[in-house]
């Protein structure tokens, strides 16, 4: 099989005390040739259901191996924004092959057509300027006899049998796929697209949907030390604080790349010591829970930032897991390892949580 691989290199931002990322807007991007002249409707949710407007992304004629732009995207409420997608290394625009009858469709205006990508060779996409905060990309990849993987960095692997079935329409793995990631200012997202052998030597990339996801509200309620990065690493969480929903993440941003840490928690907070041997400051105290059971260690790779799905009825504490119960607030904070000039650790800022049934 024909397989692209999509490796996203994403910075965490997080906000210094509360509440969701401001000013976060969603996009919608359609990769074009210059014969298609209209986008898709505002109406057209594609394969994720995110409506709004959409921004045609024109490839420059036959080649688009130099580096060619978006120019600034139209946010899906259709207000102008300073965000851009640039590519580079692509081979072609090409029809796909869908199966669409219907050019005028929005389903041909998204998929019709697609980014080629050289044989065996690679392309990039680097998203720039986007307000910061979590989101979730949506890649779409239908080719003709085509099969994609995409591998985001701090995310899942996933595999596409990327084609195009009117009887089923968008079908995540089969059209496109879904991935997460964080936008911090002044760090472009990266993607790099892979094309492997299979069916055939080639790649495809149709287009983008950028969807943002709030924030869970929380208190930064203490500070600790600036790391060999120069800054403080820094905790947020996404999801919801349900327990029924329980889909609660924490993150930390600001790290000291490759190195490994793990999440602290406690009903307590602390009284600002710093431990033996560290030069972070401990913000929580009473009963601590480590989350350094086998699994749960974090690596904080190239980016410099962790995420962590958190299992609410399994919370690690001195005398075994506990679950959180409605009402509760809990704190957290990072433990890591540093070389600050020699070997040492440090621990984030502290964050206090309130939990709802």
């Amino acid at each position: 099989m024909m397989q692209h691989f999509i490796k996203s290199l994403c910075w965490i931002v997080f906000a210094a005390t509360t509440a969701t990322a401001q000013n976060q807007v969603g996009f919608n991007v359609a990769i074009q040739g210059d014969f298609q002249l209209t986008a898709p409707s505002p109406s057209y949710g594609a394969g994720t259901g995110q409506v709004g407007h959409w921004n045609r992304m024109e490839a420059p004629g036959f080649s688009t191996w130099f580096p060619w732009s978006s120019g600034p995207l139209v946010d899906v409420n259709n207000n102008p924004t300073t965000a851009s997608i640039e590519a580079w290394g692509t081979s072609s625009i090409v029809s796909t092959g869908a199966g669409m009858p219907n050019p005028a469709s929005d389903d041909s205006l998204l998929l019709g057509v697609s980014l080629a990508l050289a044989q065996n060779g690679s392309a990039y996409f680097a998203i720039h300027d986007l307000p910061p905060g979590p989101y979730t990309l949506v890649t779409y990849t239908v080719g003709l006899l085509t099969s994609t993987g995409v591998l985001v960095l701090g995310d899942y692997q996933t595999t596409a049998l990327t084609g195009w079935n009117s009887a089923t329409g968008f079908e995540a793995g089969t059209t496109h796929t879904v991935h997460r990631f964080y936008a911090a200012p002044g760090h472009p997202v990266l993607i790099q697209a892979d094309a492997l052998d299979g069916w055939g030597p080639w790649g495809s990339v149709n287009g983008f949907q950028i969807i943002p996801r709030p924030l869970v509200t929380h208190t930064s309620y203490c500070d600790s030390a600036d790391n060999s990065t120069g800054a403080m690493a820094s905790m947020n969480f996404e999801g919801r604080t349900s327990l029924i929903a329980d889909t609660f993440r924490a993150g930390v941003s600001n790290l000291p790349p490759n190195q490994f840490g793990y999440f602290l928690v406690s009903q307590t907070q602390g009284t600002g010591i710093m431990p033996p041997g560290s030069q972070g400051t401990l913000c929580v105290g009473g009963s601590i829970g480590r989350f350094n059971r086998p699994g749960e260690v974090q690596f904080s790779g190239t980016s410099g930032s962790v995420l962590m799905d958190i299992d609410l009825s399994n919370i690690p504490q001195p005398n075994g897991p506990t679950a959180i119960l409605p009402g509760e607030t809990w704190n957290w904070q990072f433990w890591y390892r540093d070389n600050n000039p020699t070997s040492t650790s440090n621990l984030s800022d502290g964050n206090s949580v309130t939990f709802v049934p």
